[in-house]
């Protein structure tokens, strides 16, 4: 089998020619790409001709995006953009039935804080005449034209994964601040002035917490919810569809809480034990300390596995 076949560089032999190695898709977002890619190909080959080829190769890993027939992509590729260089067939880019060849650019040229995973459509990979991958110690997006820049300052699926651990830990930050400060007003040297002041501070400041706090729980779940409705293959390969699916789980979990501390919220704001408010915040503070750590804390660390998992593939 040829070095390409098996992932594997040749020590000895003809020496290759140059390789550009890449993971396309026939999603319209991305596909212009195709056009600059074979403006590039011919460019080169004019200038050094049969000394550099490129090769695409088809996956349906991302979304979905690339459901057609190797026939279909063939003639999606040649009709819409003229693509001259070889389509390969669909493969495995991630998780256990990847490439070899995939498999090998990956762990020889792994990506920014060194994932090996490949993250999205049109990744690239330049193999140099001698089998060698060209700069293995810089990151692995190899952009030969300036429009092709744009994925490595933001890259879209990273922050998909990476957006219900950032809410998750927002919403973890938020209960525990909550519990330090407002644990100042049950000290005893505060509680007689606490008394009086706390139906007025949560009556006017609390309910701003309230809205944030719903506000951080709606990102975690929507944002677990795109996860796992849009990229269920790419996180069942990487074992991480469980813990993103636990993590809505867990946020979710708020709900339950509600019919316990939303009285309690209430007495408080409306003064009913008549000057002794500090009582019902100690009990408030109580749930708050258990609901962080049951709903909070696992949420957090539930999503913190799933973007390990995902990323690290």
């Amino acid at each position: 089998m040829s070095p390409v076949q098996t992932g594997v560089p040749p020590k000895d032999g003809p020496k290759w020619e140059p390789i550009f190695c890449i993971r396309d898709t026939t999603a319209q977002v991305f596909t212009p790409q195709y056009r600059e890619l074979e403006q590039l190909y011919q460019q080169i080959d004019s200038k050094y001709p049969n000394k550099f080829v490129i090769l695409g190769f088809p996956c349906n890993q991302f979304g979905n995006q690339d459901p057609g027939t190797n026939d279909e992509i063939q003639t999606f590729c040649q009709v819409n953009y003229g693509v001259s260089f070889p389509v390969l067939g669909k493969v495995d880019v991630n998780g256990p039935n990847a490439e070899p060849l995939w498999s090998w650019m990956k762990e020889k040229q792994p990506g920014i804080f060194g994932l090996t995973r490949i993250k999205w459509n049109f990744e690239k990979f330049l193999i140099t005449a001698d089998g060698q991958l060209n700069n293995p110690d810089r990151p692995r997006h190899i952009l030969p034209t300036p429009q092709m820049a744009s994925r490595v300052i933001f890259d879209p699926l990273i922050a998909l994964r990476l957006a219900p651990l950032v809410s998750s830990t927002c919403s973890l930050w938020f209960a525990w601040d909550q519990n330090i400060f407002l644990r100042n007003f049950v000290h005893p040297a505060n509680r007689t002035a606490s008394d009086r002041s706390l139906p007025t501070y949560f009556r006017t400041f609390f309910r701003s917490g309230v809205t944030w706090i719903l506000v951080l729980l709606g990102l975690s779940l929507s944002t677990a919810g795109i996860n796992i409705v849009t990229d269920r293959a790419s996180l069942g390969q990487s074992q991480s569809m469980r813990w993103y699916v636990a993590g809505a789980a867990f946020t979710a979990g708020h709900a339950l809480y509600a019919p316990v501390v939303a009285p309690i919220v209430r007495a408080i704001s409306e003064d009913r034990s008549k000057g002794q408010s500090t009582r019902d915040l100690e009990r408030w503070l109580w749930w708050n300390i258990l609901r962080m750590v049951t709903v909070d804390l696992a949420a957090w660390v539930c999503f913190g596995v799933g973007v390990m998992r995902t990323l690290s593939v």
